[in-house]
């Protein structure tokens, strides 16, 4: 799931709210909290900081532990939000890898299916020049809601010449491993 750095942070303390769902990106499968296989798609969401703090120039991509169940299948676009709110299925699986050769999407419309469990941050290198800039308004910091367990944050450097697609592997402590695709 991509996002900005401080947004990021708020959703490992406080987790994913669904009633935000499509307040800073689109809706295409309904207003639901949508996350990918590829962090390539996450990071199509993710966007950088220029607020004068610890973030500023970092992006950021959720690393999730997700139960999605029963999955509609769909490669065209639309509100199934109803589909899994009624009991029949549980999430959406957004085939747009399928449909138009791009990537799947999974959109789940309760958070209790998600646990977001590490964030990546970090920086874009272009080859050509500056980046194009995208600016987005950062959230406000929200503090850690008490009884809840504070989820690890691990800083991971993408290595130099790693091809769009290869997959990452990183330690977080303590001595914990988690992998994701570039």
């Amino acid at each position: 799931h991509g996002s900005n750095p401080t947004s990021a942070v708020s959703i490992l303390d406080t987790s994913f709210k669904v009633d935000l769902a499509g307040a800073s990106a689109g809706t295409m499968f309904g207003p639901g909290v949508y996350l990918a296989e590829a962090s390539s798609k996450s990071d199509e969401y993710a966007r950088d900081e220029s607020t004068g703090g610890a973030y500023d120039g970092l992006f950021a991509v959720l690393v999730c532990r997700v139960a999605l169940g029963h999955s509609f299948v769909t490669e065209k676009p639309g509100d199934y939000r109803q589909r899994c709110t009624s009991g029949d299925f549980d999430s959406v699986l957004g085939d747009r890898e399928k449909a138009v050769g791009t990537y799947r999407e999974f959109i789940l419309f309760n958070e209790e299916s998600i646990y977001p469990e590490y964030v990546a941050f970090y920086r874009r290198e272009y080859n050509d020049g500056a980046p194009p800039r995208v600016s987005a308004p950062a959230p406000a910091m929200h503090t850690m809601s008490a009884g809840i367990a504070a989820p690890t944050t691990v800083e991971v450097e993408i290595p130099a010449g790693a091809a769009p697609g290869s997959m990452i592997q990183a330690q977080a402590p303590p001595g914990q491993m988690f992998q994701f695709q570039g």
